[in-house]
């Protein structure tokens, strides 16, 4: 039986909740690092090993104002740590907030082949209880078209075994941390459960 809303929701409200970021670049390091910031245990997978070690020894690999003080602190108190495992990052964490890059090619097209590995990634492993949030920019039709597709391969029982939702992220860089901390975000859902938990 899935892990009722409720449950999770006082999970959220308690802090206990643990997220895992997949990408740390320029969206999925300040977003785990806030997210640690407000009390959460933050997990960030990134498939380069050179980022993982910088991060986990407290310094950024790209400029945002503000950020290598976050991070020096969020270490400090062990509310976030960066992992090339992915199956362990996944085991231990609720939620998983997708942040990989989506480049626009010269068709003008964006390139969706990371997010399709990330989702690949993801079908590999147990996926109960967890909810997904894709976070990356994407056209619309993608997550029912794309990701949806991978996941049910392996786990049909979408909205009832674990959830999908997708919220594009909404940051400039060097603005970074005040727009993911204070901009409004829109949630698009696949069922109201997975909103619900979304929004929480």
């Amino acid at each position: 039986m899935s892990l009722p809303i409720p449950k999770f929701l006082k999970k959220i409200e308690e802090r206990r909740i643990t997220v895992c970021i997949v990408g740390l670049g320029q969206v999925g390091l300040p977003t785990a690092l806030l997210f640690a910031d407000a009390g959460f245990t933050v997990t960030g997978y990134d498939i380069n090993d050179k980022i993982v070690h910088t991060l986990n020894g407290g310094h950024c690999h790209f400029n945002e104002p503000g950020l290598n003080a976050l991070l020096k602190d969020c270490v400090a108190k062990s509310r976030f740590k960066a992992t090339s495992d992915f199956p362990k990052a996944l085991k231990e964490s609720d939620v998983v907030i997708i942040c990989v890059a989506t480049p626009v090619g010269a068709n003008h097209k964006p390139n969706l082949d990371f997010l399709a590995n990330a989702c690949r990634m993801l079908a590999k492993n147990p996926l109960k209880d967890k909810l997904i949030v894709i976070e990356s920019s994407i056209p619309p039709g993608t997550t029912r078209n794309l990701v949806m597709p991978i996941l049910k391969k392996n786990h049909p029982r979408i909205g009832k075994d674990f959830w999908i939702v997708y919220i594009p992220e909404r940051l400039a860089p060097g603005q970074a941390i005040e727009e993911i901390a204070k901009t409004a975000r829109i949630i698009g859902v696949c069922d109201s459960a997975g909103g619900e938990m979304a929004r929480a």
